[in-house]
């Protein structure tokens, strides 16, 4: 039996209807206590067209203090979640021009909000970190090569 092989292309996937984000998250570590401080957030995000952008950028703010909540030692109480909400936090978004289509984007700053923050630690402190939460423990371990 011969084998045929055919190649395609799958429209089933319509990249015009996915929403889109990235962020930058500025972190500074204190060099003796080992803990991280965030100095600042920046993020951009394009989910079509966008219906009321107050609401969308209070949604999308609360997102972001959840994931940076989950990101932090959920124990101490300097890293609370209303502790984040007096970081400054830029958010951006792109109205896409001509789409009908109304992308949802809660999920968006859970994916891109812990990756922005675990690599502004890598940047710090010069090791790779791939696993939340992010503890001074953990950063100190790193550090010293424990």
């Amino acid at each position: 039996m011969p084998i045929v092989v055919k190649e395609s292309y799958s429209t089933a996937v319509d990249v015009h209807s996915i929403a889109w984000g990235a962020a930058i998250v500025e972190v500074s570590v204190d060099k003796t206590t080992y803990k991280p401080t965030i100095k600042g957030i920046w993020s951009c995000f394009d989910i079509g067209d966008i219906v009321d952008e107050d609401t969308t950028k209070r949604f999308i703010t609360q997102r972001i203090l959840d994931s940076l909540y989950w990101c932090n030692d959920y124990n101490d109480s300097e890293f609370s979640q209303w502790s984040f909400a007096s970081k400054p936090i830029s958010i951006n978004l792109i109205n896409s021009q001509g789409t009908k289509d109304v992308n949802y984007c809660g999920d968006l700053p859970l994916a891109i909000i812990p990756a922005a923050f675990c690599s502004a630690i890598n940047q710090a402190i010069g090791k790779n970190i791939h696993t939340l939460p992010v503890t001074p423990e953990k950063i100190y371990r790193m550090v010293e090569g424990q």
